[in-house]
């Protein structure tokens, strides 16, 4: 009996050995499934622009945030408005968001070919006969394309701009027959004796990808400008024969086209579920606004709260944002409007870019560019008026007292 009941007792001790080994190993994977998880939704925080301004939000499985510079400046590529996603479950931005600066834009058209003497401003190294293939009607003004006489690696076409310039664009195109130049190299040069080739980072001759075919322009970005008198556009593949078109885009050399060296440190937060973050500020201090979409309101704070950065120390003086709720579950203050607010995106559509009042707060107001919306602080004490744009001691179109009316655009 004994001998049963030892054999037993060792059963069953070893039966729950089993059972423990077996939770510590559900236990196991349960934590490192969560930690997965989180690290799913780690993307990278992107830095605000300098003379512009942010906003992130979630959207489905995707961080999404867009970028806008502030009038009279532009991104590198030209545009004022740029959106940038990360895949939270890659934790992969598209596209570098580390690069979102906003510089004064240099996008003047410098061939114009308007004069008769910047005709003459066009060489080549050959050309085929008659005006519709020579050097001049590269200009997208004039008839026909420049067609060198021979199609090899050794011809190329060159424009002096008469002094230098900052270049930051090449516009090419073909001969609208079937001709196009698919692959070439950038020269440049300060006095047309010392050619240089184009450099790019790591890159010390680079080559270009031309046009697919011969009807649609192709505008290619200098991510790093040039500074020249004299560029020259050297064809090394085609199809059916070298024919091309060119505008080149610049600016005086006498303007400051070089992205600014002082990056904020400050990192815009991750964005509230159910909100937004907008994010504004210069090389000292950094202001985020958080908002709730809809009629959501932060608990027991409002629509709008916002916080500051150090760009010097780094430290945002509030970390994470109390959960969006359905207002009439939790005692927030109201605004009474006189006139229309903005609250969502879609109150921008049909509105110029400006400054409008905010729906949710006094103390905020809201910015339309472009179609988008970006909800702004005033700074302390101050509340927006919207009769002035600007921010007073006392508003006279906005008070904390009754239900706010939205807009009616």
């Amino acid at each position: 009996m004994s001998h049963y009941y030892s054999r037993g007792r060792r059963l069953h001790v070893k039966l729950m050995s089993t059972v423990h080994f077996i939770a510590m190993i559900v236990l196991l994977v349960l934590f490192v499934a969560a930690a997965a998880v989180d690290r799913r939704t780690e993307c990278p925080a992107p830095l605000t622009p300098v003379n512009g301004v942010i906003k992130c939000l979630l959207n489905g499985t995707s961080l999404e945030c867009t970028a806008t510079c502030l009038e009279g400046f532009s991104f590198e590529s030209g545009q004022r408005v740029v959106t940038k996603r990360c895949n939270k479950t890659s934790g992969q931005w598209e596209g570098d968001v580390a690069k979102l600066t906003c510089i004064k834009p240099c996008l003047q058209r410098l061939l114009m070919g308007n004069d008769t003497n910047e005709l003459q401003n066009f060489t080549a190294s050959s050309s085929l006969p008659g005006v519709v293939f020579g050097p001049a009607a590269a200009l997208f003004s004039r008839e026909g394309a420049w067609r060198p006489s021979e199609d090899d690696i050794t011809q190329f076409i060159q424009i002096d701009l008469g002094k230098a310039y900052h270049v930051t664009h090449i516009v090419i195109r073909g001969d609208e027959a079937g001709s196009y130049v698919s692959l070439f190299r950038l020269l440049h040069s300060d006095d047309n004796i010392r050619w240089h080739p184009y450099s790019e980072d790591n890159i010390v001759d680079k080559f270009f990808s031309g046009n697919v075919d011969s009807q649609t322009d192709r505008t290619i970005l200098l991510t790093q400008p040039l500074t020249a008198r004299y560029i020259r556009l050297n064809p090394l593949s085609w199809e059916n024969h070298i024919a091309l078109k060119i505008d080149i885009r610049g600016c005086s050399s006498t303007e400051d086209v070089t992205p600014s060296s002082e990056e904020g440190r400050c990192k815009v937060p991750f964005p509230p579920d159910k909100g937004a973050v907008s994010c504004e500020g210069n090389v000292s201090r950094q202001v985020c606004t958080a908002f709730c979409l809809g009629n959501l309101v932060f608990e027991n704070k409002g629509p709008a709260i916002h916080y500051s950065c150090n760009e010097e120390s780094d430290e945002i003086s509030a970390r994470g944002f109390p959960p969006c709720i359905e207002r009439n579950t939790t005692t927030v203050p109201f605004v009474n409007i006189s006139g229309s607010c903005m609250f969502e995106e879609i109150d921008c559509l049909n509105v110029a870019s400006s400054n409008y009042q905010y729906c949710g707060s006094c103390h905020h107001f809201s910015t339309c560019s472009s179609g988008y919306l970006y909800v702004r602080a005033c700074p302390e004490q101050l509340e927006y008026d919207a009769r002035k744009g600007q921010c007073e001691y006392r508003s006279s179109t906005c008070s904390t007292s009754h239900v706010s009316r939205r807009a009616q655009v």
